[in-house]
């Protein structure tokens, strides 16, 4: 009896592209730690199929919490699964302060992957190394280099009640990483935590400043 495979995921070359392509894998409130053998199959099948490609993937906030098991045990779930799927980056959502800051502290302590926080200024968590967390990463896509950065909502009325945080508005911190990072990248791409609405408010902000 033959057992048949299911094929990997696979996504046509961008008819636009010119030489080395960048494809971003952007997911956001992964409330179910059951969805990510999932994603894990979905990164991994784009990143081996690609074409004269660099694939990034991206979790962008709520990656912990709300969840019933962080409930529980305060993301040590969510984040020992994070350890094993091909996340190139995480960044903060509100929902990550569900837990608390001693705890978070904790669980960081153990991650080896990048999280970035552009905008949440003073957070104590640090990586693994000890080190604080990046402001900003950057890649090479072909002749490019792309820096990535990585911004929480600052809509303090969507956090849970009694949290503490000075959070730097978006576009403000945006403006800012850029000055740090772009005699050193082609471009920046903002990795964020905040509605659509939103969203379209900070492409409409940074299309009318002209020193972006």
């Amino acid at each position: 009896m033959t057992i048949s495979q299911t094929p990997p995921l696979y996504l046509p070359r961008p008819r636009e592209a010119v030489g080395t392509y960048l494809r971003i894998i952007s997911i956001n409130d992964v409330y179910d730690i059951k969805n990510y053998p999932y994603i894990e199959t979905v990164i991994k099948s784009l990143k081996q199929t690609a074409e004269d490609a660099k694939i990034i993937a991206s979790l962008n906030g709520d990656f912990l919490s709300p969840c019933l098991i962080t409930s529980l045990d305060g993301g040590k779930a969510m984040l020992d699964v994070l350890k094993i799927v091909d996340i190139d980056y995480l960044c903060f959502g509100n929902h990550e302060f569900d837990v608390s800051m001693d705890v978070l502290c904790d669980r960081f302590k153990t991650y080896e992957g990048k999280c970035l926080n552009s905008n949440i200024l003073d957070l104590p968590i640090v990586d693994a190394s000890g080190q604080p967390l990046p402001k900003y990463d950057i890649v090479d896509v072909g002749s490019h280099r792309v820096a990535f950065a990585g911004f929480c909502t600052n809509d303090t009325n969507i956090f849970r009640p009694g949290t503490d945080l000075n959070i730097q508005p978006i576009f403000e911190a945006l403006k800012e990483t850029w000055s740090k990072c772009s005699e050193q990248a082609t471009m920046l791409i903002p990795l964020t935590h905040q509605t659509i609405a939103e969203d379209r408010e900070l492409v409409k902000q940074i299309e009318q400043d002209d020193q972006l």
